[in-house]
């Protein structure tokens, strides 16, 4: 959902002008607002795919309590697909084991022929735990026939598994450093 269908990028806007990061307070204040908008194309893309016949899931990490319902009724105002119900919505739920996506995208396949999955980050299509930055490379090759025909990638760099593998997934780093590491990332010349 996040970065893929709906742009939160007014919530990372205020993280910056407040001086702040992600936390999972302001995460469900701006998520109970369910003002994020559309990612350009993705409404009229699952529009198209719905027409003929396609069912849309939407698997996310957002909460599978009150945070679905917001994102549900977020997503059915902007006019995505199979957003009236949260039938089609398979969030974090630590109650059915549902703390990483692979059991929910198993869940759906096993009722559903999957055609295509779009995400922002690479365990949206499989998932390691914290795998360093070398093996996170050998997974994209590992599975290279999948992308671009049935597998597509959204880029968002904004957060993502990318960025805490450049931190070795060590949130406890100050956060000049995690910035330090993000912007060499992202441009190799520093």
């Amino acid at each position: 959902v996040d970065e893929t269908v709906l742009d939160n990028s007014p919530y990372q806007a205020r993280l910056i002008a407040d001086g702040g990061e992600f936390d999972k307070a302001t995460w469900a204040a701006w998520v109970g607002e369910a003002r994020a908008t559309a990612i350009p194309g993705a409404r009229e893309f699952l529009t198209a795919a719905a027409k003929k016949g396609v069912r849309v899931f939407y698997v996310s990490n957002r909460d599978a309590g009150v945070q679905a319902e917001d994102t549900r009724k977020n997503l059915a105002a902007l006019g995505f697909p199979d957003a009236d119900d949260l039938g089609t919505f398979y969030f974090r739920d630590d109650s059915k084991g549902w703390k990483q996506k692979s059991p929910r995208r198993r869940e759906i396949a096993s009722k559903h022929r999957v055609v295509i999955v779009v995400g922002d980050n690479l365990f949206d299509f499989v998932e390691e735990d914290k795998p360093a930055r070398e093996r996170r490379a050998a997974l994209v090759t590992e599975h290279g026939a999948w992308w671009g025909a049935r597998w597509f990638i959204v880029p968002n760099p904004m957060y993502g598994s990318w960025d805490e593998a450049l931190i070795a997934y060590d949130a406890r780093q100050p956060s000049a450093d995690k910035q330090r590491l993000r912007a060499a990332a992202l441009d190799p010349a520093r």
